[in-house]
């Protein structure tokens, strides 16, 4: 397909337009055939920085405003860079779909299905927004790294072998969710900051989030967030329970008790890193031990961190 075209048949479609009207054929399983669609790729004219971070100026994005599509199949679409505002999507296959730079964060997704899809920097969720809503939709063998999150409402959902390394759910929340495989450097909080204080008041429940066929690498869980409803894996993790207490207790210990020197020196930077991100109580926290036996350079001191996190966390209790 033309890009063009593309564009005019996405918008002729999401407007409620017949797709035989359109010359449109249909699946097998009966969803209106776009596989292939190409969007007109918008080039970077410039880079711009924002809070320490660099982005690039991209202008003349693909965007649709208020469309509506239900069993559609956009397998292996180009649709980098678009920007969906306001939309539905039910029944909507995104399966080894390029959509590097999408913008979904005013969009409700509802029996969506990302297989082997190319995600990195997709936007969910903006400042000052609840939601949008995510439901019933699967990311498998998708790659999500650069992703970026406002307060997105993902309910019943599942990410399966996905590459998530160094992603920060922000302010997002789940509820009867499923994360399997490799979790790397990801981080889930309680609550994030937002401009709009109603908005920041937020709370992410993690109601029923299945944990126990993943591998939690350097994971993050903070800002009070509650986990008391999550499964998690069984063997090598342990819970740090009241973290805010034992976090502060551990740093106090090496700070008065460890010698002088770089040992000291690499566990209270850590000590006091973790401790900011522990703002007020939460339950418990998921440590994995083997995550300080692999410190760069600083095998021992990561050890001997653990050790005092799990003596400060029998005090704490």
């Amino acid at each position: 397909m033309a890009s063009v075209d593309g564009k005019e048949l996405l918008e002729r479609l999401g407007r409620g337009e017949r797709p035989e009207s359109m010359g449109l054929r249909r699946t097998a399983e009966g969803f209106v055939d776009l596989q292939g669609l190409r969007l007109e790729k918008p080039r970077p004219k410039a880079k711009f920085r924002v809070g320490g971070d660099t982005f690039d100026y991209v202008p003349g994005k693909p965007i649709f405003e208020g469309s509506s599509f239900s069993h559609v199949d956009l397998a292996g679409a180009h649709v980098e860079e678009s920007v969906w505002q306001g939309c539905t999507f039910s029944h909507v296959r995104f399966e080894h779909v390029r959509g590097a730079g999408v913008n979904f964060a005013s969009s409700r997704m509802e029996s969506v299905s990302f297989v082997r899809a190319d995600l990195r920097r997709a936007n969910w969720g903006e400042d000052r927004l609840d939601g949008p809503l995510v439901a019933d939709t699967e990311f498998i063998d998708c790659d999500l790294r650069g992703s970026m999150y406002g307060h997105p409402l993902f309910r019943n959902c599942r990410w399966v072998n996905c590459n998530l390394k160094g992603v920060d759910f922000g302010g997002s929340r789940f509820e009867d969710c499923t994360f399997a495989g490799p979790l790397e450097d990801t981080w889930f909080r309680g609550r994030h900051r937002d401009p709009e204080a109603r908005i920041q008041a937020l709370r992410n429940p993690m109601r029923n989030v299945d944990f126990s066929k993943a591998e939690l690498r350097h994971v993050s869980f903070t800002d009070g967030i509650d986990l008391t409803q999550c499964t998690f894996p069984g063997a090598g993790y342990i819970r740090i329970p009241h973290p805010e207490r034992a976090y502060r207790r551990a740093l106090e210990r090496v700070k008065a008790t460890w010698p002088e020197g770089k040992a000291k020196e690499r566990a209270v930077f850590y000590l006091e890193g973790k401790s900011a991100h522990f703002p007020e109580e939460q339950p418990f926290v998921i440590v994995r031990p083997a995550d300080f036996s692999d410190w760069p350079k600083a095998r021992d001191v990561g050890l001997r961190v653990l050790d005092e996190l799990r003596s400060a966390s029998q005090i704490a209790q």
